[in-house]
């Protein structure tokens, strides 16, 4: 073979046999695959000795490429045949989650890094534990649970109570520190008490956290461990059936046409798909624990700068503050989290019926729960006793505040020594 060729007498008289040509052993002699999957074999460079009889081909056993150990780059291994090479390098995109996680915020999933040789990242699981939330709109209707988790402390006023507050004589149950007066409410509301909107509905989504924090004690959880989620840009599959987008969205010819992303938490581009998580503006409190952004937007720690919602700030800079809308995702995240008691255990009766009596009286009817000196009208000032002053409606139609009298007796006017206890 061509490791030691036979040599040919050169049919010349007198000239003898030429001389024996040993391929050295550098001479590839059966080319393999190139790696060890099936290697090259090569001559010995000994005279007289053929190449190598027996190809060797590593088994279907053989890892011919070592990657991260799990799912996110597995071991390649050879296929067991000639001449072919270790299979192409895969590396897990990073969609693919690698350790499914117990839930979104208190234990997440991992997902692959995308890196060559790179493992799924390390198991973070916060110290959280299960953590019920419900919405403004569930406790504002469901007055016979909120009630259970009362009182809280809210914007620096004790909620303790879930009554309506309805003007004259036509009042029979107060209604100062009401949960549903602070959820329950229209612009009339929140003009009558000199609040801003946006003062308004902070109030609202801190009254909202609190009564979740309270009825996750109740529970025995905690949503300490709540942070607020990054922005993120999120893609969306619509197939395109008989020419039309299945979402409605128009006409195509093909899925990619109906495909499009969002902003999970809004913002990014105002007319065009995000492309990724850069163009998705993250709130001001993201990866915060709820805890933290409680004492910073709701009420004050002891020893720590005074909360936003108690600090008189204009309505623009509640606007810009991220505040809200991080309370707002914390108040709507209840599939979130494993807790999901039995909360109809309190309901009066057995079908667990809302009841929107209190949160209809409340909304739009001129009046809310005041805070200290919130607000511009003077309606809004807390005498020394505790009591709202100018808030009893006069006998006459007149606004508070006019020296006329009720048809109780009490007179009228901002002094706190002529207002009688009041909602």
């Amino acid at each position: 073979d061509v490791c030691d060729p036979d040599e040919s007498c050169t049919g010349v008289a007198d000239a003898a046999c030429p001389a024996d040509i040993v391929e050295p052993a550098t001479t590839i002699c059966n080319p393999g695959s190139g790696d060890i999957c099936d290697p090259d074999e090569s001559c010995t460079g000994v005279a007289g000795e053929a190449c190598t009889p027996t190809d060797t081909i590593a088994p279907a056993t053989t890892i011919c490429r070592t990657g991260s150990g799990d799912i996110c780059d597995p071991d390649e291994s050879c296929t067991g045949v000639a001449n072919e090479a270790c299979p192409d390098d895969v590396v897990q995109p990073v969609t693919t989650i690698c350790r499914q996680g117990t839930n979104e915020v208190c234990d997440p999933d991992e997902s692959c890094t995308g890196e060559p040789g790179a493992t799924c990242p390390d198991d973070v699981v916060l110290p959280c534990e299960e953590c019920l939330t419900r919405t403004g709109g569930y406790w504002g209707t469901h007055p016979w649970a909120t009630i259970e988790f009362l009182p809280v402390t809210s914007c620096g006023l004790e909620v303790n109570n879930v009554n309506a507050y309805i003007n004259g004589d036509k009042v029979d149950t107060p209604a100062y520190g009401s949960a549903v007066e602070d959820i329950c409410f229209g612009g009339k509301d929140s003009k009558r008490a000199g609040y801003s909107p946006q003062q308004t509905q902070l109030i609202r989504q801190c009254t909202v956290a609190a009564i979740n924090m309270a009825a996750t004690s109740y529970y025995e959880g905690s949503c300490d461990g709540y942070i607020i989620p990054e922005n993120e840009c999120i893609p969306v599959d619509v197939p395109c059936t008989d020419g039309q987008c299945a979402d409605g969205s128009g006409s195509c010819t093909e899925d990619a046409e109906c495909a499009y992303s969002y902003c999970s938490q809004g913002g990014g581009p105002a007319e065009t798909d995000c492309q990724d998580n850069s163009e998705c503006p993250d709130n001001a409190f993201t990866l915060w624990s709820i805890p933290d952004v409680m004492a910073w937007c709701c009420d004050t720690p002891e020893g720590g700068p005074e909360a936003l919602c108690t600090s008189g700030a204009s309505g623009s800079v509640i606007s810009s503050s991220g505040c809200i809308e991080a309370l707002d995702m914390f108040n709507n995240s209840e599939d979130t989290f494993d807790i999901d008691p039995d909360l109809c255990e309190f309901s009066p009766d057995e079908n667990c019926s809302a009841d929107n009596d209190a949160c209809k009286d409340s909304s739009n009817n001129g009046w809310m729960n005041c805070r200290g000196d919130l607000g511009d009208n003077p309606a809004c000032g807390v005498c020394g006793d505790g009591y709202v002053r100018g808030t009893e409606e006069c006998d006459n139609g007149a606004a508070n505040n006019d020296g006329s009298t009720n048809v109780g007796g009490v007179v009228c006017n901002s002094n706190c020594d002529d207002v009688t206890p009041t909602p």
